[in-house]
């Protein structure tokens, strides 16, 4: 887990002192913050891949035209690596997958999206073209909140209470959505309990220019595991689909540079990953006294 956090169209002196300080608790490794004319970029650091320096953000692009903040991981970074440097040298100077991500962006663009596996949040500024692209997993796992003010600017945080800090938006509540909280147990998106600000639905990229905010999906969940499938599944295929996935599944979540845990709840579902998990990996569980 870490933190980004922006400002971009609009010069805030004080963005990053109001900021800054409601996400430290998400990065307690390493943070900074780049900042360029009317553009601001936070980020707040937890190390899971290349620990060194090198890891440190918002990144820079060797030549220093496109800054990135990112939350999240990219399991498929080491072949998207070798991919790249495959079609062309990249002066690449660590192992983190965020460097792989700034590459693979100024590469692709947000053609490329659908090509990342992973869990992600991130903003990548264009200083020569003053563009902003951000961009949400499929799954939404990781938060992306953000508030498109009235003179075009573009605030985004992950979390709403980073994106209040930063007094820009106005604390209104929004009465729709907490009617659908009541009645549901939660709120959809891309609405929030305050007025004016949203969430970047998952699956969706988002592109900023100029003031104007374009929104547009890049990668639905797809309806089966097999997508060419039809019809009812065997028994015995449905179940060697599912355990493949899962695998697949569980390895890719294991890659880091730092010990890996899992929290057992108790259900099947965490059981089930920890028997698929290699063994020797540290548990945890939270029992109450009867």
């Amino acid at each position: 887990m870490c933190g980004i956090a922006g400002l971009i169209g609009r010069s805030s002196e004080s963005f990053i002192e109001r900021v800054g300080p409601a996400l430290i608790h998400r990065g307690p490794d390493d943070g900074g913050h780049w900042q360029y004319g009317d553009v601001c970029l936070v980020h707040r650091r937890l190390a899971i891949l290349d620990l060194s320096p090198t890891g440190h953000q918002p990144m820079a692009s060797p030549c220093g035209r496109w800054q990135l903040v990112f939350n999240g991981e990219i399991y498929n970074h080491a072949p998207l690596r070798a991919e790249l440097l495959a079609s062309g040298p990249f002066p690449f100077r660590g192992s983190s997958d965020t460097e792989v991500l700034l590459a693979w962006l100024i590469r692709h663009g947000a053609a490329g999206l659908h090509r990342l596996r992973g869990m992600f949040a991130f903003c990548l500024y264009d200083k020569q073209e003053r563009t902003a692209l951000l961009a949400r997993d499929p799954h939404g796992i990781k938060p992306l909140y953000f508030w498109h003010g009235p003179g075009g600017e573009l605030a985004f945080a992950s979390e709403l209470r980073a994106l209040l800090a930063s007094g820009l938006p106005s604390r209104q509540l929004n009465t729709a959505a907490l009617a659908a909280f009541l009645a549901t147990g939660s709120v959809p998106e891309p609405a929030t309990l305050v007025a004016g600000i949203e969430r970047l639905p998952a699956g969706c990229w988002a592109h900023w220019r100029a003031g104007q905010l374009k929104i547009e999906p890049w990668q639905p969940l797809p309806e089966s595991l097999d997508p060419q499938a039809t019809g009812a599944w065997e028994p015995a295929v449905a179940a060697a689909t599912t355990r493949e996935a899962l695998e697949s599944s569980v390895a890719a979540h294991l890659i880091a540079d730092v010990p890996v845990g899992l929290f057992l709840s108790g259900g099947l579902d965490s059981g089930a990953l920890l028997a698929l998990a290699p063994r020797g990996l540290h548990t945890f569980t939270i029992g109450f006294a009867g």
